[in-house]
């Protein structure tokens, strides 16, 4: 985004229409409004980095784009491995257990064709 951004700078030109060229501010205020969106993501970026914990840039970087403790599955019991709860979780933390029941543990699956199968949810 910073590349194209730049460029546009570089490579301006007025802009016009027909014989009629625009006036400055009316064309600064089409950049201020480009700008409006596209500065959201440097700068929530550069808060981002400030407020996380560390004392050295690089520790700053790796902390503020390392995902948060609720990221992962959605389900307690699918958090396993890479996504298991380093600490146990508390009830406010909205996560519950639910194990599968057996009567759901196949699905019906419809073919497009009106065939049907049963696949099994733990998959």
């Amino acid at each position: 985004m910073q590349f194209i951004l730049v460029f546009t700078v570089i490579q301006y030109r007025p802009i016009t229409y027909n014989h009629y060229q625009y006036p400055g501010w009316a064309v600064a205020i089409g950049f201020l409004m480009a700008l409006s969106s596209v500065l959201c993501i440097p700068l929530y970026a550069i808060f981002r980095l400030c407020r996380t914990d560390g004392d050295t840039l690089l520790q700053r970087l790796k902390n503020a784009t390392k995902p948060s403790r609720e990221w992962g599955p959605a389900l307690l019991e699918h958090r396993t491995g890479r996504y298991a709860p380093t600490i146990a979780p508390s009830p406010e933390d909205g996560f519950e257990v639910q194990p599968l029941h057996p009567d759901k543990a196949q699905i019906p699956i419809v073919g497009s064709n009106g065939s049907s199968r049963l696949q099994d949810s733990r998959i």
